[in-house]
């Protein structure tokens, strides 16, 4: 699935595959899809795999938008939508970011 945004894509680092399916397995389980609650997801994706920083972000915003620097990643998540963005990562996670 190419990003959302147009401009390229570009292809997920090879940690990513862990963090994809962190992703997947909590935003799924979230009660209300609003900034906060993104951004408190997000966060707990970083606890449960131990990637801070660029290691966190990039595989996410890269499988959403196709690109490596954007928008807040909370912000893109709501835009996006809660079904958008949980397709996104369930191809890329099942195609290991392959393009």
């Amino acid at each position: 699935m190419a990003g959302l945004f147009p401009g390229g894509s570009v292809g997920l680092p090879e940690n990513a595959q862990p963090i994809l399916l962190a992703a997947i397995e909590i935003l799924e389980q979230m009660e209300t899809w609003e900034r906060k609650s993104i951004d408190d997801a997000i966060r707990q994706i970083g606890r449960e795999t131990g990637a801070r920083g660029p290691a966190l972000y990039q595989p996410l915003r890269i499988a959403l938008t196709g690109r490596e620097h954007g928008p807040a990643l909370g912000a893109v998540l709501v835009v996006q939508g809660r079904e958008t963005v949980l397709a996104a990562l369930r191809d890329y996670a099942s195609t290991d970011g392959v393009q």
